[in-house]
């Protein structure tokens, strides 16, 4: 992948996850997470890759959510109810930043299981070596043994090749 295509990936999956984090950032902690391991899959590998896209698809959806509640008119700030309108702001805007910081946990978390297939040895994916059909050996009594043993450990009889 070029460097353009792979810059644009992530871009369109940092928007895509702050649209969905509109919606998704009213179900406490778990929301956030979801909206983390979207961003991951196009934010290619390592952790802080993942967090920083993480974080900016938060805070371009925490944008998103005020310009919402404020171009609509829901929380009205004029009049005596002021203060309250101002304490529910601070609560909106505490409950975002934390959950771009949860999306950015989400996004860099899922960026880095998928690097750290690279940190394990290849015997562990390699579909080759699966030799579990070659590690025992049945017997007619159904008792399970060693490949290399000549007879059976429950009935002592001859195994078979």
């Amino acid at each position: 992948m070029s460097r353009l295509s792979g810059r644009i990936r992530s871009l369109v999956f940092i928007v895509c996850g702050a649209l969905l984090y509109t919606v998704l950032n009213w179900v406490p902690i778990l929301g956030a997470l979801i909206v983390g391991l979207v961003v991951s899959f196009g934010s290619g590998d390592g952790f802080r890759r993942g967090f920083r896209n993480g974080i900016s698809a938060g805070l371009l959806g925490l944008a998103m959510v005020f310009y919402l509640v404020v171009a609509n008119n829901i929380l009205p700030y004029e009049g005596k109810d002021l203060v309250l309108t101002l304490f529910i702001y601070w609560i909106l805007l505490v409950w975002n930043v934390l959950g771009a910081f949860i999306v950015g946990l989400g996004a860099g978390f899922g960026c880095w299981g998928r690097s750290i297939k690279t940190l394990l040895p290849p015997e562990w994916f390699d579909d080759k070596n699966d030799s579990r059909g070659a590690e025992y050996r049945i017997c007619s009594c159904g008792q399970g043994n060693n490949a290399n043993a000549k007879t059976c450990s429950k009935c002592s009889s001859e195994l078979m090749a």
